[in-house]
């Protein structure tokens, strides 16, 4: 084709010859109608002549040409010359990648730049279905003023196209036609192509991370005698690791390189955009020209402290969790005022993710919590707690003094697909210092051995070096199944938003990590937790609850007959089948292991008021209030144990002050309003209960009791029959019915109820004794007798 020298193809006049590749000639060529050089892509023969390849150019021409990337080669026009078709496109001026690698490797920092930049290419041609299937450094331009441009998508397949395998493994001829050039093409294949399978985006991610390993190392990732030998290298050996060259580089950057390289594709990562973003991140990280010590997880960590003064504050530049830059950015080392006694885990930041991973924020934080929670030189602040900063606006060190922390832990989880980016820091309240701050990023099977990982550097940072009996603390009864974490986060993060979804949602994720791991004991409490919950709400009768919950707690049990949770969980059920004295032996057992458990503490606060023991159960709840003054779950327990006392004063005003903290806390609202009816108040009652959302079939109770406790017998009524025609579709309390009735003055439907309740061993009997708002049928003889038939309250 020599000959189109100087002929004019269309309103493009050829000017000279630039090279040709296994997809085309490429000329340079003058624009006559816009007065620009360009350059001009004629495509071979072979192609012209088959009708299906021919579509197939034109077909992915107009996507990639639609794609409009600063990364990607800008396409102008498609046309033909005598039967030949030809692309029209930006002429660059500079250098291919493969021309600036001839006998040299490039510096790490360049390499992450100029990778970061195809992967941004390749990012928004993925996005638009197109795989490229062909990246190689022959096909990266550097432009002379300091562009990435990805070339030649020839060979890229849309998502909705065919696969051709002749096109696939075509040989490219650069303009070095040399024996090696095959072989260069064939050393960026992955696996899958190399099998002759489909492939997608992941595909171009291991070809990526051949051209990254060849920048950094000088050295081809994989190499052979022929073809045939390196396509073999490719699908069953490792490369060496790109540290042993010699070269300077962060132990970041070459995990990250092995993770483009890994052979099966749901291990690399998984989109180019989260690879582009690690890639930026690497910006201010430490070097190392040792061969890094292998790690026991995939998590490869850059320690922030060991960075250089300006690399520090650049790196504060862009991230900002908290709010807290300017406080980081202080001057002086960052050494603690005092001893840090206390610690206090705020929920992450999700900066980027979908529905189906946002439980991470929650879940890792609350995960370190508990491991962090049974160092027994170090108080934790609870996660129901701390969590309620959620979405403050008061800086950290403001956070830290009201929770009465002396150090809080917070950051930030980028979550793509597959993979997770997290930030961390530990700031000392008193001087605002950043103690220790580190960035972890991997693939969601690495999140157990981050969470240990983070909890340790964080145990170090406030105490030193850690004892064999410290490690095993940290390490916890988790799982080492990821998927199975994986359940037990989602479970955990659905149990605490404490709601009937929520904790159903939770039975079924407790449910799949006991599936995943038949022996992960700390699952089996959360399912059982879940069940019980669902029962003291009302929402499942009292045997559904029990033989699900007794399964799973005795099963944890049985796992570990030292965790503290299991005791909790077979305590709350005792409760269930009115065992007062197994479960006050449950409780103080759950106690003993593990003083620190503000759950089960609060828990046997509320057993003891419930069997009448009101001077002991607030002493248990103060315990909690003194060293966690904002728990409000706490909190919650002390109003209804004041309420249960007739201090209706005093419970009123633990209740405003609950509400300042917590404003949208529906069951503080639930209690005001019960207040408020006991003082008479029925219409501010009313305006509390009928604005307020909380857990439905709670408040449909009260208000059904306030109805008929202010004379509104209708609306009394038709609560009951809400309640009945519910009843038909899903379990409504027996004693739901018997309160609106007792509230009504109706004595005997109400004991009819209360007779069901009991015939159902009803957890919801063993509040009866102490609730107010049964006051309109205790003098009612059935009522003592009724208690006097009910074991929980026997002894008391």
């Amino acid at each position: 084709m020599q000959d189109l020298i100087g002929r004019t193809l269309g309103h493009y006049r050829i000017v000279d010859k630039i090279g040709e590749g296994g997809m085309g000639e490429v000329y340079r060529a003058h624009d006559e109608r816009l007065d620009r050089d360009v350059a001009i892509k004629v495509l071979p023969e072979e192609v012209a002549e088959k009708p299906d390849r021919l579509a197939r150019f034109e077909r992915e021409a107009r996507a990639v040409a639609k794609l409009n990337h600063p990364n990607i080669l800008d396409v102008y026009e498609l046309g033909d010359h005598e039967g030949r078709p030809f692309m029209a496109t930006e002429l660059l001026e500079g250098e291919t990648l493969r021309e600036r690698l001839v006998g040299a490797s490039l510096g790490w920092r360049k390499a992450t730049e100029i990778g970061a930049a195809i992967a941004d290419g390749l990012g928004a041609a993925h996005e638009a279905g197109i795989c490229h299937r062909d990246l190689k450094p022959s096909n990266v331009f550097l432009t002379a003023d300091g562009r990435v441009k990805v070339l030649d998508f020839g060979l890229a397949r849309s998502r909705d196209a065919e696969v051709d395998k002749d096109v696939t493994h075509a040989p490219t001829i650069t303009r070095q036609t040399d024996p090696g050039t095959v072989l260069g093409t064939v050393g960026y294949m992955s696996p899958e192509q190399v099998r002759a399978e489909a492939v997608d985006q992941r595909s171009d991610i291991f070809s990526l991370g051949c051209v990254l390993y060849e920048m950094v190392s000088g050295q081809r990732a994989f190499t052979g005698d022929s073809a045939v030998e390196t396509m073999n290298a490719i699908l069953k050996e490792e490369p060496t690791d790109v540290s042993a060259s010699g070269a300077e580089l962060p132990p970041e950057l070459a995990g990250t390189i092995r993770r483009c390289l890994e052979k099966r594709p749901q291990a690399r990562f998984q989109s180019a955009s989260d690879l582009a973003y690690n890639l930026r991140s690497l910006s201010s990280a430490p070097v190392s020209s040792v061969v890094p010590k292998k790690r026991t997880f995939g998590w490869h960590r850059v320690a922030i402290g060991v960075v250089a003064a300006a690399a520090l504050i650049a790196a504060l530049a862009w991230w900002n969790p908290g709010g807290c830059r300017s406080a980081l950015l202080k001057s002086g080392a960052p050494a603690a005022s005092e001893p840090i006694d206390s610690l206090a885990v705020l929920p992450f930041e999700t900066i980027e993710g979908d529905e189906d991973t946002a439980y991470f924020s929650d879940g890792i934080p609350a995960s370190i919590i508990g491991r962090l929670s049974r160092m027994s030189t170090l108080r934790v602040v609870p996660r129901s707690t701390a969590f309620t900063f959620r979405d403050s606006a008061q800086n950290l060190a403001e956070v830290g003094r009201r929770l009465n922390a002396t150090a809080i832990l917070t950051g930030e989880v980028r979550s793509q697909h597959e993979t997770l980016v997290i930030r961390v820091e530990l700031i000392d309240v008193q001087t605002e210092r950043q103690l220790w701050g580190e960035r972890f990023t991997g693939t969601l099977d690495d999140i157990l051995a981050t969470e240990e990982e983070i909890a340790t550097r964080v145990v170090e940072s406030l105490r030193g070096e850690l004892s064999g009996e410290d490690l095993a603390d940290l390490a916890g009864r988790f799982t080492k199944n990821p998927e199975a974490h994986r359940h037990y986060l989602k479970g955990r993060y659905h149990l605490e938003k404490r709601t009937e979804e929520g904790l159903r949602l939770a039975v079924e994720s407790f449910s799949a990590a006991t599936r995943e791991d038949p022996d992960f004991a700390l699952a089996y409490c959360g399912l059982a937790d879940s069940w019980l919950l669902l029962g003291d709400w009302d929402c499942e009768p009292s045997e559904n609850v029990v033989s699900q919950a007794r399964l799973a707690a005795e099963r944890a049990l049985f796992l570990d007959e030292n965790l503290a949770e299991a005791h909790a969980s077979l305590a709350f059920l005792a409760e269930f089948e009115w065992d007062g004295a197994a479960a006050e032996w449950e409780y103080r057992r759950a106690l003993e292991l593990n003083p620190s458990s503000e759950d089960a503490r609060r828990l046997y606060a509320f057993f003891l008021a419930l069997q009448g023991r009101a001077d002991e159960a607030v002493a248990e709840a103060r315990k909690i209030l003194e060293s966690n003054p904002l728990s409000a779950r706490t909190t919650s327990s002390l109003i209804q144990f004041l309420h249960a006392a007739r201090q209706d004063d005093a419970a009123m005003a633990q209740v405003q002050q609950a509400l300042e903290l917590d404003p949208g806390k529906g069951f503080l609202h639930q209690l005001k309003g019960r207040i408020l009816a006991a003082q008479g108040e029925y219409d501010e009652a009313l305006a509390v209960l009928e604005d307020t959302r909380f857990d439905e079939p709670l408040r449909r109770r009260w208000l059904g009791w306030v109805y008929a406790r202010a004379g509104m017998v209708d609306r009394a009524r038709s609560v009951l029959d809400e309640l009945d025609q519910l009843s038909v579709e899903s379990y409504v309390a027996p004693t739901d019915f018997a309160l609106v009735h007792a509230g009504l003055g109706n004595n005997d439907q109400a004991f009819r109820w209360l007779e069901t309740a009991y015939a159902e061993r009803s957890i919801r009997l063993t509040y009866l004794k102490h609730e107010t708002e049964w006051d309109p049928i205790r003098d009612d003889p059935r009522f003592a007798e009724l208690i006097g038939r009910i074991p929980y309250f026997l002894g008391e």
